[in-house]
């Protein structure tokens, strides 16, 4: 641990946060000639472990990693949405902000021999990182996300982007302040892989490694002005992230998620309902919504699916649920059996609901379990509150 923390003391001589030109305290790795495939549920990934021994015995390694007080919960940090109430907090404490990525999140373990991605569903998935760097970087445990970035001139390619560190060469780091954290990212974790960053080059696998760049908050004006629409990939808002406290697993609330209004969404399990049609047989379609609630599943309401996307649904997913990114669209519809008059067996006797309705993004394979109802809630509680853009630049004046 002591040289860890030389490092991270040598980085604080050398990285300046608060640089009057407003430029990225962290690096990032650019241009392998190819990139992983990706298909409509994201990454395409090597697959999963699926021994169940196996499994116990990397959540294992991966709990002890995180210092976490359990194996079977994922130890990554959740962010909670900003509102009116944190406006306070985020004012007056010393918060970093970064784009909100639209990409995949995983935690990137190296431990003995071997490296895993791990999703949210605290599944483990094989990289194709080299032996060399593995054996430079045991027992680490970094928090992240795939993105899939265009390349000038044409192309894609696939960057896991570092936002966070919580164990690193065995040494624990989840109890630093986030700016210290990130430095050791920077000094311990990345030399390692080259000044390329690129693992698995020229393999069905390939991706690059690069770092989140990171920005004072006061430079929130920057931010959404120049950077978010010169990204190589999609965004969907900004993350502000306390920089003086550490890594924290579970619901953080030093971690404060904004997305424009239109972007606000919640994670549903959605169902298919079956009723007749007009001739008479029984038509399946993606309808219900489901959210959790005390630990089950909790019916929440209806969405409407347009005719073309509805085939493609259950085409893909056989009539199965899967949880799906919603949005709440205030001039969208929503369905729902009839008030008076039909016994509501028949999709002719179903009306679409002026009012606002939920409105199908995307799915969601990096998840097993819908959103929690206080979620839900707190999206329309977001929704609401009506946090744009020049509130939060108002709140850091130049």
């Amino acid at each position: 641990m002591l040289s860890l923390f030389f490092n991270v003391k040598c980085f604080h001589a050398t990285i300046d946060v608060v640089s009057k030109n407003i430029r990225p305290f962290l690096s990032f790795c650019f241009a392998p000639l190819k990139s992983m495939k990706w298909d409509v549920d994201g990454p395409v990934l090597p697959s999963k472990v699926t021994n169940s021994g196996k499994v116990e015995d990397l959540r294992g390694s991966c709990a002890s990693l995180a210092e976490a007080s359990t194996a079977t919960v994922f130890p990554g940090s959740q962010p909670i949405s900003l509102m009116r109430e944190n406006i306070q907090q985020l004012s007056s404490k010393k918060f970093l902000v970064c784009e909100k990525t639209d990409g995949v999140r995983f935690l990137l373990m190296i431990q003995g021999s071997e490296s895993f991605f791990v999703d949210r569903k605290y599944e483990f998935y094989p990289t194709k990182i080299a032996p060399s760097v593995v054996a430079a970087l045991p027992s680490t445990l970094v928090d992240g996300e795939l993105v899939l970035d265009e390349v000038p001139g044409g192309g894609k390619r696939t960057t896991f982007l570092i936002f966070d560190a919580i164990c690193v060469k065995g040494s624990f780091v989840g109890d630093l302040s986030l700016s210290d954290r990130l430095r050791v990212v920077r000094g311990e974790v990345m030399p390692p892989f080259g000044t390329s960053g690129i693992v698995d080059q020229g393999g069905d696998y390939e991706f690059t490694v690069g770092i989140k760049h990171m920005y004072r908050k006061q430079d929130v004006k920057l931010v959404l002005e120049q950077v978010l629409p010169s990204l190589p990939h999609e965004n969907d808002g900004l993350i502000f992230t306390r920089e003086d406290e550490p890594y924290k697993i579970g619901t953080c609330e030093f971690i404060l998620k904004w997305k424009p209004l239109h972007l606000n969404s919640v994670d549903f399990l959605l169902e298919v309902v079956y009723l007749k049609n007009a001739s008479g047989k029984m038509e399946g379609r993606y309808c219900t919504l489901k959210c959790g609630s005390s630990g089950q599943l909790m019916h929440f309401g209806y969405i409407h699916i347009e005719a073309a996307k509805q085939e493609e649904l259950l085409k893909t997913h056989g009539r199965a649920p899967f949880i799906a990114e919603c949005v709440f669209d205030m001039e969208w519809s929503s369905p729902g059996p009839p008030a008076n008059g039909g016994n509501g067996s028949m999709w002719s006797d179903w009306t679409n609901r002026p009012g606002g309705g939920w409105k199908y993004l995307r799915h969601r394979p990096d998840k097993k379990l819908p959103n929690n109802i206080n979620t839900v809630e707190n999206v329309f509680k977001s929704i609401r509150a009506n946090i744009v853009a020049d509130d939060l630049v108002g709140l850091f004046p130049q």
